[in-house]
């Protein structure tokens, strides 16, 4: 259970509260030194914004520091409770672009009206321009069959094990994951997808040749840079399709692409949200 915060901490969050809940940027900076409570002010807006865990809030909680994500994650919930009350709260997703097998599959709704997730920007937010990620397999499971939902016929003209790559023991398991989240996937994160794929592929043309285009794209490059531009453009989508209420930025500082995308990025752009589907952020 949460311990009563200090008088000077509950200042911080009436403040926070407010300005996250107004019509201006929605956006609030706890600048205070390492260990003076910022991970408790955060835990009391989480409590606030969800009424005490009763009222629908996805939170969004991005870090570098993976080692301790988990641990803070759950501090921002221990309001709620011991860890099995915790537990329903705290998502076990840990990439933007498996949030729909969260939502989706036997379980048609999460366990709790609030639901954190623990995101890494390197997992989220692929850089097109550092190393190649083809991301895991039960990621690239997913959006191998949202591909083919979203532009028909295109699984027939990539490579060969295009999605698959060298996953063999976990591939079937991967399958089965993204199938049964397929069962209840909404229509609209499909729509969104193929939207995102378009303005990449083929911005210009009709959609016709869209699945061509995504081939030679395919052909052009490696397959592992070519599975991080369709990474990112389903965490867009994802995010275009199931934006979070709150982000959370633990050491905003580290995170100067991400609160400030070139023009052209789209994925920092569908972050950061438009008009009124923009996210609360604590910084």
């Amino acid at each position: 259970m949460s311990s009563t915060p200090r008088q000077f901490l509950l200042a911080t969050v009436d403040a926070a509260v407010a300005a996250l809940t107004c019509a201006g940027s929605r956006r609030f900076i706890v600048a205070d030194e390492v260990g003076l409570g910022k991970t408790t002010v955060a835990r009391e807006v989480v409590k606030r914004l969800s009424a005490g865990g009763r009222k629908k809030l996805t939170v969004y909680y991005i870090t570098n520091n993976t080692r301790v994500s988990d641990q803070n994650a759950s501090r921002l919930v221990d309001f709620l409770g011991d860890k099995d009350a915790r537990k329903p709260a705290l998502s076990t997703v840990d990439r933007l672009a498996l949030i729909p097998l969260d939502l989706g599959g036997k379980r048609k709704k999460p366990a709790s009206p609030l639901r954190v997730y623990s995101l890494a920007p390197q997992t989220s937010f692929p850089s097109e321009t550092a190393r190649p990620t083809p991301g895991s397999a039960t990621e690239r499971a997913f959006l191998g069959m949202l591909l083919e939902r979203a532009v028909p016929g295109v699984s027939a003209l990539l490579p060969s094990r295009f999605i698959q790559q060298r996953a063999e023991v976990s591939w079937d398991r991967a399958c089965r994951t993204a199938e049964e989240a397929f069962k209840t996937i909404a229509p609209k994160l499909i729509e969104a997808y193929r939207k995102a794929l378009k303005a990449r592929f083929d911005p210009g043309g009709s959609g016709r040749k869209l699945g061509r285009r995504i081939a030679e794209a395919a052909d052009a490059k490696s397959a592992a840079r070519t599975l991080t531009v369709l990474r990112r453009l389903l965490a867009e989508a994802c995010l275009e399709a199931t934006p979070p209420d709150l982000i959370i930025f633990d050491e905003f500082q580290r995170f100067r692409e991400l609160l400030h995308p070139a023009e052209g990025d789209r994925l920092g752009l569908a972050l950061l949200g438009r008009g009124k589907k923009r996210p609360a952020m604590l910084l």
